[in-house]
């Protein structure tokens, strides 16, 4: 019988012994990730090829985009627009912003210049679109044929595009801060964590 006791007894003290370190590794563990900073996979994604839209007002005032192709140099990306009056003007991808800009929300894929524009592969070049899944709107091309010829333009710009990929530290790491998955423009980013 006293036996018996004696062996319980070592039993309870090897138990909470195990517990015991358990414990305090767990805790060690938790505290070290804490010390971890977080930091961001960033792929910075850059056109090798530009895009000349053209586009051309009817009669109803209603302007629709009747062609996109790609040039060998991004930086001469245009647009020329053919108006009804038989004005055409040239814009580069700076007044194609500022025309982007100025314009009110409800001009959006509403047939007015600039938010026909909105939806052109020229405005990718200008604010994180070379990132997004951009697909061509068909309700801004004249034709079927401008649609697909656009498609075909879009793909071959992200075909095209270069890729780096390198990591940088995120400022706001740590709990209850908001680590986006999207950055600024051109860039996309991933979350990783390291020592």
């Amino acid at each position: 019988m006293k036996k018996n006791i004696l062996t319980l007894n070592k039993l309870s003290k090897i138990a909470l012994g195990g517990i015991f370190i358990a414990s305090t590794f767990m805790l060690s563990a938790c505290k070290g990730n804490s010390n971890e900073e977080e930091t961001i996979s960033v792929e910075e994604v850059k056109p090798t090829k530009g895009v000349i839209t053209e586009i051309e007002e009817g009669k109803d005032g209603e302007f629709k985009i009747i062609s996109e192709k790609t040039i060998a140099n991004p930086d001469e990306s245009k647009a020329i627009v053919h108006y009804a009056d038989g004005k055409v003007d040239t814009l580069n991808s700076t007044q194609v912003k500022n025309e982007i800009e100025k314009a009110p929300s409800s001009h959006a894929g509403t047939g007015f210049l600039s938010g026909i524009l909105m939806y052109s592969l020229m405005s990718r070049f200008m604010g994180g679109g070379m990132n997004s899944n951009f697909v061509p709107n068909p309700n801004a091309y004249k034709t079927p044929e401008a649609y697909n010829q656009a498609n075909q333009t879009n793909n071959e710009v992200n075909r095209t595009a270069t890729r780096t990929v390198r990591t940088i530290k995120n400022p706001k790491s740590g709990f209850g801060s908001k680590s986006s998955s999207t950055s600024r423009s051109g860039f996309r980013s991933t979350r990783s964590y390291g020592g």
